[in-house]
Order: C-alpha cells, then structure tokens, then sequence
C-alpha cells in the first residue's frame, strides 16, 4: 500500500486528545503536520489505508498495547547530546555537589542521588554519571547513583545499550573519551559504546510524567528536568513540577532547560543559577 495518507480533521482531533490527555504534551494546529508525517511510517508498517483505521486498531484492536508505545515514540522528541548546556555541569561540579556534600555529608553518609528526568536516549544521564565519576576520584568515599527515566521504551533501550555515534563525542576531552568510551571493532560503522564500567552506576525506568504516581526508590538531591517543560501547556507545567518536589530532598536542585522557566507558580522553589532551582521544605529533611 503506497502513498501518503492524510490526517482529517476528526482524526487529528482524538489523536491531539489522546496525546495531551495521557503525555500533557500539547499538540497546537501547528504540529499537525508532524503528526501526519511521523505516523506514516506506522501506517505503513500495519498496512492501514488511513489514520482512522491506525486510531481504531490503536484504541480498539491492539490488545497487546504495544502500538500506544510506538504512537508515544513517534511524537516524543529525542533531541538531545553529551554535556548539553555545559554551565550547568559547571555549577553541579563546582557548587551543588560540595555545598551538599560539605553542608549535608551527601555523598559520604549515603549516596548523592541524580534523577535525569525524560532522559530520551541517555546522553545527559550518561554525562551526570561521567560528572559524578570524576568528582568521586577527587573525593575519598564519595558514593553515587544515577536514575535516568523516559516516557518513550524505544530511547531507553537505546539508553540501556549505550551505542551512539562516534561523532556524537567529538566535543568531549580526549582523556575522558578514553576513559569512559569504546570505539566499535568494526572501524566502517564510526560507533562508540560506553563502557560497562559506568553503564553499571546508571539504571534506567519507563515513567510518564503524567502519571501521579512515579514509583521511584527514594527521594532526590538533584533532578535535571531539561527541555520537557516547553512540551507541555502551563497547566501540565505546575501539575508535573508540584510532583515532582516531592520526589526532591529539602535543599536538593532542579534544572531547566534554556528555554523555560518558573514564574509565578507558587511552587516551592528558590533561584539559585540560571535556570536552576533549590527545593525547600521546612519541615521536612535530607532523607
């Protein structure tokens, strides 16, 4: 079956509503066309002759629920890199870990605890843990952990095999490039893999953020929550930030993308850089 299929008015309306209803990703007029161009493919593949047959066998036929993960994967962006917004790798190094470490024993009592929030295919999880690695070396006894978490399965397990390209580390130092990183035997593909040694200090979780229940093993000192927010209405925003302060230990950090911020939402969280946030609750703890 070739050609392109169009996307009608009504189909575009409950796909909109499903995908705002279950991600808080907010589908405008204007990302129509995304739409219509990503889901071709899935058409395709099902050999459906149009959307309204992909929605009936998607919400209807599909007991497996496995097509939801695909339609998920095909509208959540996985744009991301190494040491994306490097100032802020900066401040975790220079100022968030030892203030925590030295103010709170964090680090040293029990493990500094990262959560990379819609981690997609895991570059920025993977350079927490980099980060983190290297600050250990400098700090007897500094122990870590690293939880990186997506709403898409396809870029976690893209996150859990840890292959990417070689060119995706170009910007790296070489010393950390040896260090962390193994060049694919076969020289033709040009591909790198993280090595065992810090792909055993991450883990990886499917977690939609809209959920109210995140399942998580523990409370947070640090949280990157970069460039989701700009996804999501603002409605959505102040839903999934309330939630995710309580997963945030008094006096841990939250980071934002460049693009977003937190302007009058009445949540619990005080400046402390360039979009990044500190988290304070009176009454409760480091836990």
């Amino acid at each position: 079956m070739n050609g392109l299929r169009k996307l009608s008015d009504n189909d575009f309306f409950k796909l909109k509503e499903f995908i705002e209803s279950k991600l808080g990703i907010n589908i405008s007029d204007k990302k129509r066309a995304m739409l219509e161009s990503r889901l071709q493919h899935r058409l395709r593949k099902l050999n459906l002759g149009s959307f309204n047959d992909y929605i009936n066998f998607t919400f209807k036929k599909d007991r497996s629920g496995m097509e939801i993960g695909h339609l998920i994967d095909a509208v959540t962006t996985n744009k991301t890199e190494f040491f994306r917004e490097p100032r802020h790798f900066e401040f975790l190094s220079k100022s968030a870990l030892p203030l925590l470490m030295n103010t709170y024993s964090i680090g040293i009592d029990r493990p500094t605890r990262i959560w990379s929030s819609g981690c997609s295919t895991g570059e920025e999880t993977y350079s927490l843990a980099i980060l983190l690695n290297e600050f250990a070396e400098k700090h007897s006894g500094y122990k870590f952990t690293v939880i990186g978490t997506d709403v898409s399965e396809a870029s976690l397990q893209t996150a859990k095999t840890a292959v990417y390209p070689m060119s995706s580390i170009d910007m790296l130092p070489f010393h950390i490039k040896k260090k962390y990183f193994l060049k694919s035997k076969d020289h033709t593909k040009n591909l790198i893999r993280v090595k065992n040694t810090l792909r055993s200090r991450v883990s990886f979780k499917l977690l939609n953020l809209k959920n109210p229940n995140y399942s998580l093993p523990f409370k947070m000192d640090i949280v990157f929550f970069r460039n989701v927010m700009i996804y999501f209405s603002r409605e959505t925003q102040k839903e999934v930030l309330s939630r995710l302060s309580r997963f945030i230990n008094s006096g841990g950090y939250l980071f934002i993308g460049h693009a977003e911020a937190i302007i009058n939402m009445d949540l619990p969280f005080k400046r402390a850089g360039l979009n990044i946030y500190r988290y304070f609750k009176e009454e409760t703890g480091i836990e």
